[in-house]
């Protein structure tokens, strides 16, 4: 590294040393179109589940112990629940897939 002294100009040169530093991607075929879609979808749901786990207990907190309420904010958090199984399950799926059939699917 060049060792600047007190009173010389220095000149930072961001965009070269970003574009030095960043990959571009290009979807070129299906399977990355696929891998963009699956990405994304999983993304989605995991803040789904997030949100509906936490609004399901905030539910549950604020009940004041009504039966209706506490059954409702049951039924939120055991479809969070669900819908992480579904999710997990189909991370499952997609690793056996992608082993199987030597294919990049899953990569996050």
């Amino acid at each position: 590294m060049p060792v600047v002294t007190a009173g010389t100009p220095v000149t930072i040169d961001l965009a070269g040393q970003a574009t030095d530093k960043l990959q571009y991607t290009s979807a070129t075929g299906f399977s990355d179109f696929l891998q963009v879609i699956f990405t994304a979808i999983i993304t989605i749901g995991a803040i789904a589940v997030f949100f509906f786990f936490i609004l399901g207990g905030l539910e549950w907190i604020l009940a004041g112990g009504e039966k209706s309420k506490i059954e409702s904010a049951r039924n939120k958090i055991m479809g969070a629940i669900m819908g992480f199984v579904v999710l997990a399950s189909s991370l499952a799926v997609f690793g056996l897939i992608q082993t199987v059939f030597h294919l990049n699917i899953l990569s996050f």
